[in-house]
């Protein structure tokens, strides 16, 4: 079978945001962050990824994607160091409104905990953020998330600037997988039972 990356935009979103629903659906950090959503979670999650998607998709940020015979099956979410994520305070307090509204102000204060506790092991410098990875189960073992990986890694290989690529898993399976393809553990943490590991990898001779 013959795949293929492309770069999402706007457009895309809707699709984009229903693979990130059915791959992140039992995803241990969205159990801990709408732990309190009840029967409303499956909106909650769509809420929730949709936030994640909403600056990358509407300022020009990055969104990989794979379609399989014609419907989108893998996305990568992900930040370059060339990003300004910082550009647009105004817009970036609108969407954090959004997303209280739409989940609740203890969910986002989970989210802050999570996100507080990924900084404390993420290393300084410049590269490319792999911030979701999400592929529908029915498409998992066709080889599109190495594929969408790897397309991060050319797209820090091919940067002036980054260094590499870094992401945090917490599902400790995923962490051999990321070891096959070159990345390394740089940090561990623990958020009220829910463990993240921070890994890296490196452009050769620039990391």
């Amino acid at each position: 079978m013959c795949l293929s990356v492309q770069r999402l935009s706007s457009v895309h979103r809707r699709e984009v945001v229903q693979v990130l629903d059915d791959s992140f659906r039992d995803y241990p950090v969205m159990r801990f962050v709408l732990s309190d959503a009840g029967e409303r979670y499956d909106a909650h999650l769509t809420a929730l990824n949709d936030f994640f998607c909403d600056r990358r998709l509407a300022d020009g940020g990055w969104v990989l994607g794979v379609r399989v015979d014609g419907e989108l099956a893998g996305v990568a979410v992900l930040d370059a160091p060339e990003d300004d994520p910082g550009s647009d305070p105004e817009g970036h307090r609108r969407r954090v409104l959004r997303l209280v509204s739409a989940i609740g102000a203890g969910a986002v204060e989970r989210l802050k905990i999570y996100d507080a506790a990924g900084d404390s092991l993420t290393p300084s410098g410049d590269y490319h953020y792999l911030g979701m990875l999400g592929v529908l189960e029915r498409c998992q073992g066709l080889g599109i998330g190495r594929q969408l990986v790897e397309a991060t890694q050319e797209l820090a290989v091919a940067s002036e600037i980054s260094t590499g690529v870094c992401l945090h898993t917490e599902t400790e399976k995923n962490v051999p997988l990321y070891e096959h393809l070159g990345f390394e553990v740089v940090g561990q943490a623990d958020i009220a039972g829910l463990t993240t590991w921070c890994m890296m990898w490196r452009v050769p001779g620039r990391g």
